[in-house]
């Protein structure tokens, strides 16, 4: 009996279990480095939030209730609107190698302006509510929004609320502020999760 070669159909039919081979393999592949990408994306993103977190909650800890002399008026050193937050703080970036960033008072505002922004001042500056002059860095270029909420609390019923704006008027710093902070994505908006921040030398 004669050895015969392989039919065209038989031919056909194996190009075509490997193509089907290929495609998925190169699927599978492709999913994999996909699925890689995708996890160092949330890894970066989540250290980014970290850090955020870590030293706005170090700025707010850190918060000294500074009264100075503006126009021949009492004022206390601390704006809180809801987009913007100023404060006297004792917080030190251990990073930096600036002269500002010496144990002791300074003044520092987070508001968000093509990023995450954070300026520092001389604490008992008279202009230190301008939002001009000192030391201006980036803290994180991809924060979208920033906004903070602020704890009153009635010290003679003992209740508290919170309000989107701290009333300049007041001769105390609030006992917490909340801080919600919106991300850009590559693949959409980062809600992060609000995050509460109790102030340490709450006057009582």
């Amino acid at each position: 009996m004669k050895d015969r070669g392989f039919t065209l159909i038989e031919i056909i039919i194996a190009l075509s279990l490997t193509a089907v081979i290929a495609v998925i393999l190169y699927s599978a592949m492709g999913l994999g480095y996909r699925s890689v990408d995708r996890g160092q994306e949330r890894e970066d993103t989540s250290q980014r939030i970290r850090i955020a977190v870590a030293r706005i909650t170090d700025i707010i800890h850190g918060a000294y209730p500074f009264f100075g002399t503006i126009d021949n008026k009492r004022v206390l050193y601390f704006l809180g609107d809801k987009d913007r937050l100023g404060i006297v703080t004792s917080d030190v970036d251990p990073d930096s190698t600036s002269p500002i960033e010496e144990p002791g008072l300074k003044w520092v505002s987070l508001f968000v302006d093509d990023g995450l922004k954070l300026r520092e001042k001389i604490f008992y500056d008279k202009d230190v509510f301008e939002d001009k002059g000192g030391r201006l860095y980036v803290l994180d270029p991809d924060v979208d929004s920033i906004s903070f909420e602020y704890f009153d609390m009635d010290n003679k019923d003992k209740t508290g609320s919170w309000v989107s704006e701290w009333d300049p008027k007041k001769d105390r710093l609030p006992k917490a502020i909340k801080v919600s902070i919106v991300l850009k994505g590559k693949r959409g908006d980062i809600k992060v999760p609000p995050f509460i921040v109790s102030i340490m030398a709450y006057k009582r």
